[in-house]
């Protein structure tokens, strides 16, 4: 629909600048789309690091009072082993 005329360039009819611009507004809409389904994953993405970092704080708080824990039994078991070598000796 547009003809490029000689020196004076394009050469455009009321309704070939119709079309152009129902064009324009329909691409204008799709990016508009596009733009806020990037966002909307954006977002979702931020969501995801920020539960993961949490998550992650949570998992190196268990393992600190796992390995305390095993420590604290390892002692408490020793301590057992000694009082009962003790009583076995006697």
């Amino acid at each position: 629909n547009y003809t490029q005329g000689g020196a004076s360039g394009l050469n455009l009819t009321p309704q070939d600048l119709s079309e152009r611009k129902s064009e324009l507004e329909v691409q204008l809409k799709i990016s508009q789309e596009n733009i806020q389904a990037i966002e909307n994953s954006i977002r979702k993405l931020r969501n995801n690091v920020g539960a993961y970092a949490s998550k992650e704080a949570t998992i190196s708080s268990l393992e600190r009072e796992l390995d305390l824990a095993t420590d604290e039994y390892r002692q408490a078991q020793e301590k057992y082993n000694a009082v009962l070598n003790v009583t076995n000796s006697q």
